[in-house]
Formats: structure tokens, C-alpha cells, sequence
């Protein structure tokens, strides 16, 4: 395994610990709360980081397009979020920490799989735009994504628990 890959995949990891950590620290009503940002439950928001890591196995595909210097696949179809977030809607704290888990170990995997070679492959991105290194790509998909869904679970909670609101 090359360092690059390493480093990114270790990033990764710590992310989805915390997503996992605050996924575990909500109360019933916690879950239930609605992050303003996204209108969706924290539950809801968990969940869509989960499946965010795997989307039906679409970011291995986009991953193996790039190394292989393949044109890019489809991006998920308008209102996929959208159909998700009612799909999941009465989504568990429990299987969503296990989805966290087994979804994040399959993405750290596939990220450590990677050389640093690999990892500078370049490609437009996904939805369009300028060429971009297969890191970058990664980052994007597994670590910033969860950090900004992570910030708005952490907001809605804090404002909560800062309000006064709590109890299960």
C-alpha cells in the first residue's frame, strides 16, 4: 500500500468514527430532529452518509473508470437523494451505525487497494467540470462529504441540547 492511499484511507476512517460516534449519542428524539440544511432527519442524514460511501456500488465503478482511464459512469439520477431520504425515512440508529461500519470498511479497503499512481490518474469530475486527481475525487466522495452532512448532525444536536430540547 503507497502512503497517499494510506493517509486517505486512515482521514476516512477517523470521519466515519465520528459519524459513528454521534450516530450512537443520539437520543429517540434526537434522531428525529431535522437538520435545516439538508430538511431531513438526523437519522435520515446518517444514513445518506453511509450509503454515500457505496451508492449501489456506483463509486467503485467511478474509482475503477478513472484508474482505468475509462469514461466516467452516469451520475446517480436526479432526486436519487431525494427518493433515499423517504426510503430511509424510519431508518434505525442500529442499522445505520452497522451500515456506517460495513460501507466505511469497504470503502477503506477500496481506497488502501489504490497506488499512488493510481491516485493521480485524472478525470472530469462525475457531474461535469475540470480535470481532477483520483484523490481529490476520493476526498470529495468519502472524507468532505461525511465532514459536511457530520457538521449539520452536530448543529442540529447542539442546538437541541443547547435549547433545552432532549429526552428520548
Amino acid at each position: 500500500m503507497d502512503g497517499l492511499a494510506r493517509a486517505l484511507a486512515e482521514e476516512f476512517e477517523r470521519v466515519n468514527d465520528e459519524v459513528i460516534a454521534a450516530v450512537e449519542g443520539c437520543t429517540a428524539a434526537d434522531w428525529r430532529a431535522v437538520c435545516a440544511r439538508e430538511g431531513w432527519t438526523v437519522g435520515v442524514v446518517a444514513h445518506h452518509i453511509a450509503n454515500g460511501y457505496d451508492q449501489d456500488g456506483a463509486v467503485a465503478r467511478l474509482i475503477g473508470a478513472v484508474v482505468q482511464g475509462q469514461p466516467l459512469p452516469a451520475p446517480p439520477a436526479p432526486g436519487y437523494n431525494e427518493r433515499h431520504a423517504a426510503r430511509y425515512a424510519d431508518c434505525t440508529r442500529e442499522e445505520t451505525a452497522a451500515l456506517l461500519r460495513r460501507n466505511g470498511a469497504a470503502g477503506a479497503a477500496l481506497i488502501r487497494s489504490l497506488t499512488d499512481g493510481e491516485l493521480d490518474h485524472t478525470s472530469g469530475s462525475p457531474r461535469g467540470g475540470p480535470p481532477r486527481p483520483l484523490r481529490q475525487l476520493i476526498e470529495r466522495i468519502f472524507t468532505a462529504h461525511a465532514r459536511d452532512h457530520l457538521a449539520s448532525i452536530r448543529g442540529t444536536l447542539d442546538g437541541r441540547r443547547g435549547s433545552g430540547a432532549g429526552g428520548a
